[in-house]
């Protein structure tokens, strides 16, 4: 896969003029998806971004990654409070909750004591989602 110059290099094209950072972010997504834990490393500099880029994909792609991550404990309730956020605001692509509950997944399954909490969140937002979503939700809740 990459070296870490090379994964340095693509955070540092995100900061870039459009429309490298789209480019960049959805080359992000596929090396991800190829190599689940490669940006692993750099998951605090990914979330650091986050404001500061004004393109819909980079959430999506940021979703994605850490849903298939292992999070540091560095960054661990930021990252929950944003898959928890994600989840409830109204705004937010469908794409984006759906990673967004499997990182909450993972969460469950490291802290069980979560697990009430995330259930609640599920059930509260069923109801507000599109049906993918709530079929998403009814699989997790099932194996919670």
């Amino acid at each position: 896969m990459l070296k870490n110059q090379q994964q340095e290099d693509c955070l540092d094209i995100l900061e870039l003029e459009t429309p490298l950072p789209y480019r960049i972010s959805w080359v992000i997504d596929h090396m991800v998806r190829l190599e689940p834990r490669c940006f692993e490393a750099y998951l605090k500099d990914l979330l650091a971004k986050k404001n500061r880029m004004d393109f819909p994909g980079y959430e999506r792609n940021l979703s994605f990654i850490l849903s298939q991550s292992i999070i540091p404990d560095t960054i661990e309730s930021e990252v929950l409070e944003l898959a928890f956020f994600w989840i409830s605001d109204p705004n937010t692509k469908v794409a984006v909750k759906a990673h967004a509950l499997y990182t909450c997944e993972n969460f469950c399954k490291k802290y069980p004591e979560l697990k009430e909490e995330f259930r609640e969140i599920l059930l509260n937002e069923m109801p507000r989602n599109s049906v993918g979503f709530t079929s998403r939700a009814k699989r997790i809740l099932k194996r919670l």
